[in-house]
């Protein structure tokens, strides 16, 4: 596969003998498609907008008094379609994860106050757990919104015309053995 991959990348194509430009990473219908197959590029870009779009959103529940648990409730209703937007067709990564965990992780110890912070002496930082800031802002993990989506998709897909094929197609491609697609996952949940 990985050879295949090589000579593929070195093949120029030519249109009148003049050779056509290669990308390596181009946007098609919204969504980053990149040369390697990786997601990374979508989750990055998503994590953008979902940023400069809760900066917006924040100041006005900021300026409005709104308590950790309402503006908790704009996170996960706004923030969260377009920071999870296309998160169905995601390979699943560590990566990923730890990305997308860091700004969840960071909004919860925004909306409750428990910041990470430095030592009274100065010397090291505090970090406070995690969990206790969720449970104050309302908040769930992104692994558990992440299984929400999912079992929105399967109660959507199960009763789709073509189940039948997409549950009897394999995985492959530049992932290897960590590819996991999503007609996979629905032929397991379902069966």
């Amino acid at each position: 596969m990985e050879l295949e991959n090589l000579i593929a990348q070195e093949t120029v194509f030519t249109v009148n003998g003049i050779p056509l430009e290669s990308m390596d990473c181009f946007k098609y219908l919204g969504h980053i498609v990149t040369v390697n197959d990786s997601d990374a590029p979508v989750v990055m870009s998503n994590l953008r907008k979902a940023h400069g779009h809760w900066a917006q959103v924040s100041h006005i529940l900021t300026c409005e008094g709104a308590t950790p648990k309402v503006s908790a409730m704009f996170y996960k209703a706004v923030m969260q379609s377009v920071l999870l937007f296309s998160c169905e067709t995601w390979v699943e990564s560590d990566a990923i994860a730890r990305s997308l965990d860091g700004f969840h992780h960071y909004i919860a110890r925004k909306l409750s106050g428990r910041w990470i912070h430095r030592r009274v002496d100065g010397n090291g930082w505090i970090y406070p757990a995690v969990g206790p800031a969720l449970a104050d802002a309302g908040m769930f993990t992104m692994a558990t919104y992440f299984s929400y989506r999912w079992d929105y998709l399967l109660a959507w897909a199960k009763d789709r015309p073509n189940y039948d094929e997409y549950s009897t197609l394999t995985g492959g491609g530049s992932g290897g053995s960590q590819r996991k697609y999503w007609w996979m996952a629905l032929a397991t949940t379902i069966s």
